[in-house]
């Protein structure tokens, strides 16, 4: 199965050796657009179809896909939280590749977000370029 990472799963990131037992496909981009968020201390971000935080435009999030053995993808749902905080779904990259994505929808997480005043907007989609830069507020 085609796992497509966009936070801490990406190469040099945190939790990659997760995906240790899993096959890099290559760089991709998402066809839809999401709202993404990362924590001002960089440790995660959230992607959502809802709108996040206010003032804030869906973009098209930058990730990677990997080819996920089943037996990997059990223990990357738990630390996930699939399927009450995150749901994994299909996506499409504008490669054509389709993969599965974790997606917040929990509503209480998302009003958490909004108010504990930690998360800014990731406007470009891009967690890694997010994650390098320096973060205002």
């Amino acid at each position: 199965m085609h796992l497509f990472v966009y936070g801490s799963l990406r190469y040099g990131c945190f939790n990659n050796w997760r995906l240790d037992n899993s096959t890099y496909m290559g760089l991709a981009t998402t066809q839809e657009e999401f709202y993404m968020v990362g924590q001002k201390s960089k440790s995660y971000p959230f992607c959502s179809k809802t709108q996040i935080l206010p003032d804030t435009t869906p973009t098209q999030i930058v990730g990677e896909i990997y080819d996920v053995l089943p037996s990997a993808l059990a223990p990357l749902d738990v630390m996930e939280g699939h399927p009450h905080k995150y749901t994994r779904q299909p996506i499409l990259c504008t490669d054509g590749t389709t993969a599965e994505m974790y997606v917040l929808q929990n509503p209480e997480v998302i009003k958490e977000i909004r108010t504990s005043g930690r998360f800014v907007p990731v406007e470009h989609g891009d967690w890694v370029k997010f994650s390098q830069s320096e973060v205002e507020g």
